[in-house]
């Protein structure tokens, strides 16, 4: 079977691919190829899975490959890569952004986040990225969001066959302090662990990298870093815990 998918209308945008498969011997082999353009994404996800948390348009193309007698075979057997990207965007009662504000709201250097998610919705510019799949098992690198004040990455892989996740989130507001989740277990029973620590020493570092550069400029002298330094810690301090 070699089936050319010719541009179609889908959800106010368009599908296009190619299916080759070929049964003749013992193991099937499967090689798809599709491509998604200008896709209502809320429509598509809400028909498709009765799932309607992100509105957007959506761009999605991808290259796959597998060979299996079973669906799990298949499934395990998988491999290829694509791209992804939604614009203009909403995320809808957003589990992951009610996460990050409970971890951050102890912190008054994130009230900017809690302002722009303590809101069912949460607009965003742009979400997209890349992904590599093989023997079965999805990895993302480079996942990014762009909203209004709002910054999340994320990376981490899911094992299709097994239906397990172990995906990592950061999130960031402007240049202020960000906080982040990971988010690890089966699909039907994700569990979230705190990862705010390591976005606070990054931070850290930033805030002084920041300082050395400032002492350090034309016309100052290095015996300012020291003071400098301890000025920051003050600072750095004062606006995740409140000033004493």
């Amino acid at each position: 079977l070699d089936f050319e998918i010719e541009e179609i209308a889908l959800y106010d945008g368009s599908l296009g691919g190619r299916l080759v498969a070929d049964g003749s011997a013992d193991v099937l082999v499967v090689s798809p190829q599709l491509a998604l353009r200008n896709v209502s994404l809320g429509p598509l996800l809400n028909d498709a899975a009765d799932l309607a948390r992100m509105r957007g348009q959506l761009a999605f193309s991808t290259e796959l490959g597998t060979r299996g007698r079973s669906v799990y075979d298949l499934v395990r057997r998988l491999g290829g890569q694509g791209e992804f990207s939604v614009r203009d965007g909403e995320l809808v009662d957003s589990q992951l952004l009610g996460a990050l504000t409970s971890v951050a709201s102890p912190f008054d250097s994130l009230s900017a986040l809690l302002d722009s998610a303590n809101a069912a919705n949460a607009d965003f510019e742009r979400i997209g990225g890349t992904f590599q799949i093989r023997r079965g098992v999805l990895s993302n690198r480079d996942l990014r969001m762009i909203g209004p004040g709002l910054e999340l990455k994320g990376a981490g892989t899911s094992d299709l066959a097994e239906r397990k996740l172990d995906y990592a989130v950061d999130a960031r507001v402007g240049k202020r302090i960000g906080t982040g989740v990971v988010l690890r277990g089966p699909w039907h029973d994700v569990g979230v662990e705190i990862a705010a620590r390591d976005a606070l020493e990054d931070a850290a570092k930033d805030a002084a990298k920041d300082v050395i550069s400032d002492a350090l400029r034309p016309g100052d002298k290095k015996g300012n870093v020291k003071d400098e330094l301890k000025k920051a810690k003050k600072g750095l301090l004062g606006g995740l815990f409140g000033d004493r």
